[in-house]
């Protein structure tokens, strides 16, 4: 006894001609509008009365007719399964079912409105000049009464959330990417110093210099330990400023890092912000922020953050101007530090090593 096809197989195989189509597991989808007459053969002449995609269909529905049980639900294997199965066994499937040649469903259908009707109208007065056609639909529209826009015209609600990227650090949403080597390594040597080298020599040396005070020697001693234990290439140490190092020291913020009795240095988060507060959009969405903050030490119980800086001042330009461009950074620093902590960030610096000012931002 042949064993009876189950709705998967008919869904996905039924009506299907390799040779056909030039061998293809599933037939492609025929969205043309016209054949040529060669095809003719076939009944392809315009799709709108009959193409190869619409046959096959019509095949798969036929072979669909027959009561929906638990049992075929149960084994259902796909979306086609309940879909075909489901509108072929209630009023909604009516349209098809007439052009199938079987008998309509008795009963209301569960989907109602102009849409349907119109495809219902379509399905089975296939052969209906355009003309007449597009007058009825006219009227169809004309007497439309809206019910069912709010239905159709429904939007997810949370959609700006799934603009939202998973995780970002607060260089990329500063803007400030950080530049790549143009050579390996071992390239290096003979290779003139890169702004962005001498910006990285000089947060390496202030991440791990001894917080202390320091004049021309202490500083220079310092470049030279780092270089004896690997952290420094020679050719980076050159391009450090010293006067600059000694100068930070010297001064009032410096001063201030160096009495404090807590201090972190290149200190790396990871914080579940807030996309509504961080882009403006979302509803409560929330994304992975990541990032590192040069220097923040306590003062009077709360944080100080200092934020490094190499940038390029132009003579007579405002030191303010330059530090104002990191505020952005800043202000992330600042809730990530006082979230993760649940200290309050009191202050914040910007140390611009290429001058020696410290702005307060």
């Amino acid at each position: 006894m042949k064993k009876p096809c189950r709705p998967a197989d008919i869904c996905a195989h039924l009506g299907d001609d390799y040779d056909r189509y030039l061998g293809a597991i599933v037939p492609p989808l025929f969205q043309n509008t016209l054949f040529t007459r060669k095809h003719e053969e076939h009944g392809y002449s315009y799709s709108r009365i009959n193409n190869p995609t619409i046959e096959i269909l019509e095949k798969k529905l036929a072979a669909l007719d027959k009561p929906l049980t638990d049992g075929a639900i149960n084994k259902s294997k796909s979306f086609l399964d309940w879909i075909l199965l489901v509108l072929m066994n209630t009023a909604n499937g009516n349209s098809f079912r007439r052009r199938l040649g079987m008998t309509g469903i008795a009963g209301n259908c569960i989907i109602d409105g102009f849409w349907y009707n119109a495809k219902a109208f379509a399905l089975s007065n296939l052969d209906m000049e355009q003309d007449a056609f597009e007058e009825w639909a006219s009227a169809e529209i004309d007497i439309y009464d809206g019910r069912y826009d709010d239905t159709f015209t429904w939007e997810y609600p949370y959609r700006d959330d799934t603009l939202i990227p998973s995780k970002l650090t607060v260089s990329q949403l500063s803007g400030e990417l950080r530049e790549l080597s143009p050579a390996p390594k071992f390239m290096h040597d003979g290779m003139p110093v890169s702004p962005a080298e001498r910006g990285k020599a000089a947060h390496l040396l202030m991440q791990r210099i001894k917080i202390q005070p320091h004049d021309r020697d202490s500083v220079r001693n310092e470049i030279h330990r780092l270089c004896e234990e690997g952290y420094l290439e020679e050719r980076l140490a050159r391009s450090i400023n010293v006067e600059s190092i000694v100068g930070f020291f010297n001064s009032e913020l410096g001063k201030r890092l160096i009495s404090s009795v807590k201090v972190l240095r290149e200190r790396e988060f990871n914080y579940r912000a807030d996309a509504g507060k961080v882009f403006g959009i979302g509803q409560g969405g929330k994304f992975m922020l990541q990032g590192m903050i040069d220097c923040c030490f306590i003062e009077d119980g709360e944080w100080v953050i200092i934020d490094y800086k190499t940038d390029y001042v132009a003579v007579g330009q405002p030191p303010e101007e330059v530090a104002m461009k990191h505020q952005k950074q800043l202000d992330l620093y600042s809730k990530s530090l006082c979230a993760l902590t649940g200290i309050n960030v009191k202050e914040r610096y910007v140390h611009l090593l290429f001058t020696g000012n410290s702005v307060r931002v």
